[in-house]
């Protein structure tokens, strides 16, 4: 019986020898010393094993450990003391937020902001107002003093311009109505247009669509964002999608071709008719101006008179409006018709149906020799 508790109380002996080995000693601020193992680091607490015990101390009531400021350095799961626990740690810098602004920074210069504009590669709002405009009133103390529009204010180089003191600028945009908001790369080229009053949320959606949209130069991708905006749209860029238009362009091609055959085809029937040559100068452009001469029967110095007095203004016109009438009217002579059929053709559109007169119809012999 007393071997077994001998035994015992060797091995009790033995383990708490070993413990201490390992053990690491926690001084307390208050000046109280534990030992034990420590079985968890943080930078917000200590566990303690006390004996089996688990004990948990608050970092900030702990003096050091083993002499070492309690500073935790976790490394593969295992807990080490921190050689460099001495020096601070920075703390975690957040960027800056922007600052909103109180009411937009507003440009009056346009030159001057486009300069602002390629110096910040930022895209420019430009806002065309009148004074005695009353959406545009509401535009500035509805829509532009919402937080969101002053935030993304930040993104532009905003500028208003009084369409009534800077007309030069409203016709070089092709500025119709009034409000019209135009977002213009640092380039000048056109981003977004929008003609008309437009609430905060609806402003705002364009403004991050122009913020983020590549430069526009082609019309009809400058009307697809106009398809979001009121009914007025500019009616310049309308005209400018017709202008550009391809089948226009075609028909516009094909009806001069065919006013080119048709007063070309009646010259030359009534040079024949006058029997007067040669008849295929018709065809040839500068070449029908002599061929009319030829017929009327005018000189070439007469040409060449006409041209030189046409530099003089007022006088140079006179002559030639003078001439015309006369031209027209020796051309009706030629083919024995009365000369003031000839002085239609000067009058538009009844021109084309006095030449074809004088071209299609049956010549008259005013000489009958029976």
């Amino acid at each position: 019986m007393q071997k077994r508790l001998w035994q015992n109380l060797v091995l009790a002996i033995v383990i708490s020898l070993s413990t201490s080995a390992f053990a690491e000693t926690i001084t307390l601020k208050s000046g109280t010393k534990v030992e034990g193992k420590i079985l968890e680091r943080t930078d917000k607490y200590v566990k303690l094993d006390f004996h089996g015990v688990p004990i948990k101390y608050n970092i900030q009531d702990i003096e050091n450990i083993d002499g070492n400021p309690p500073v935790a350095v976790v490394k593969n799961e295992s807990i080490e003391p921190a050689v460099s626990s001495q020096i601070p740690l920075p703390e975690k810098i957040e960027p800056p937020k922007p600052q909103i602004p109180r009411e937009i920074n507003w440009q009056n210069n346009l030159d001057e902001a486009f300069s602002m504009a390629k110096r910040d590669a930022r895209p420019l709002m430009v806002d065309f107002y009148t004074d005695w405009c009353g959406w545009c009133k509401k535009l500035d103390s509805d829509v532009y003093t919402d937080q969101t529009i002053r935030e993304l204010s930040n993104q532009f180089i905003c500028v208003k311009i009084n369409a009534d003191n800077n007309k030069q600028a409203a016709q070089q945009y092709n500025v119709r109505g009034y409000p019209t908001i135009i977002f213009l790369s640092p380039k000048g080229d056109v981003l977004k247009v929008c003609p008309g009053y437009v609430d905060a949320n609806t402003l705002a959606g364009m403004m991050r669509e122009a913020a983020a949209a590549p430069a526009q130069t082609d019309s009809d991708k400058l009307l697809k964002y106009m398809k979001t905006c009121p009914p007025s749209v500019g009616q310049a860029l309308t005209g400018m999608r017709r202008k550009f238009s391809p089948i226009a362009f075609i028909v516009a091609c094909i009806f001069s071709l065919a006013m080119y055959v048709y007063t070309s085809l009646c010259l030359m029937l009534i040079s024949k008719k006058a029997g007067i040559g040669p008849a295929w100068l018709a065809w040839i452009p500068i070449g029908n101006i002599f061929l009319m001469f030829n017929i009327a029967g005018i000189s070439y110095w007469i040409m060449l008179l006409l041209i030189t007095v046409a530099f003089v203004p007022l006088v140079g016109l006179a002559c030639w409006v003078i001439f015309s009438f006369y031209l027209s009217w020796q051309l009706a002579v030629s083919v024995n018709r009365s000369g003031w059929v000839g002085i239609l053709m000067v009058v538009p559109l009844i021109g084309y149906i006095a030449m074809g007169y004088l071209a299609f119809s049956k010549r008259i012999d005013l000489y009958d020799p029976k």
